[in-house]
């Protein structure tokens, strides 16, 4: 008859090793391990969580249950609002970037054909074989007949009366400009949450239970956005002359390079006696 034992699934090797660390921990340690943890992140942190849980003896279970499980759960009420609005954040971000570098793209190759439009017609008033500039007419022609790529964004490049080509800056700003206002208001929202969060595990006294994962996201709100103010290393560029429309940058570059998560204004007040992590860990004792 097969040994029954044979049949129970065996953890997988790094979850072995995770096993026997979290065993060296004592009680606390271990407390701070769960709550670092972020199955939303990583999906094994379901199974370390689990791990760490069955580590406990029974009296330890009982204090987690009634010391730190509120203290879990009320953070963990509003967790998915942060990542969702950090989420966002960062999506935007991604739009205005990539927007901004579609337009460096366009407002160069806008240089290029109208310096290329240039010397050609220079060279053209200063031809005197005939062959010469019927090749340059031809030239000319070509130059101006460039096809302006069309996007199902913003499509920021234009054909110009004479034959040149420009940048619709004006355009640029009234697509992306709304875009930054939602950014602005995102950062401040995520400030207000997590200065609360904060705010919350320093007043139940356990400022050490300050999960990892938003501890990382405000770092990386901070890295970031830090506020770059105009910088005038385009303009000082030797070739801002011969690139005016590479080398100048709509409203919209000024306004997103200006984003700064610490001087973020916070968008709602939450902290204090309106602290909804507060409210949520007092509503589990009914008081």
């Amino acid at each position: 008859m097969a040994d029954p034992t044979t049949n129970k699934k065996r953890l997988p090797r790094e979850l072995q090793t995770y096993k026997r660390e979290v065993k060296q921990l004592d009680f606390k340690g271990k407390v701070i391990e769960y709550f670092m943890l972020s199955p939303y992140l990583r999906n094994i942190d379901s199974k370390k969580k689990e791990i760490i849980y069955n580590t406990f003896s029974r009296i330890e279970k009982e204090e987690f249950s009634r010391k730190y499980q509120p203290i879990y759960s009320a953070i963990d009420a509003y967790s998915d609002r942060i990542r969702a609005i950090y989420n966002n954040t960062i999506l935007y971000t991604n739009y205005v970037h990539s927007e901004l570098k579609k337009k460096d793209i366009f407002s160069y190759t806008a240089d290029f054909l109208n310096n290329a439009i240039s010397a050609t017609e220079k060279a053209l008033g200063n031809a005197d074989n005939e062959q010469v500039k019927k090749h340059l007419e031809q030239m000319l022609k070509t130059l101006r007949s460039y096809h302006i790529p069309k996007l199902l964004d913003i499509n920021s490049m234009m054909t110009k009366e004479g034959g040149s080509f420009g940048i619709k800056y004006e355009a640029i700003d009234k697509e992306l400009l709304w875009v930054v206002e939602r950014i602005k208001g995102f950062l401040g929202l995520l400030k207000s949450y997590l200065d609360a969060l904060k705010e919350f595990v320093e007043w139940v006294g356990t400022p050490e239970l300050f999960p990892r994962e938003f501890a990382e996201m405000e770092r990386d709100l901070k890295t970031r956005y830090f506020g770059v103010k105009k910088n005038s290393i385009k303009a000082k560029n030797p070739q801002a002359k011969d690139f005016p429309l590479f080398f100048h940058d709509p409203k919209t570059t000024e306004e997103f390079a200006a984003l700064d998560y610490i001087d973020a204004p916070k968008t709602i007040d939450i902290k204090g006696e309106k602290n909804l992590f507060v409210i949520r860990y007092r509503s589990f004792f009914n008081y």
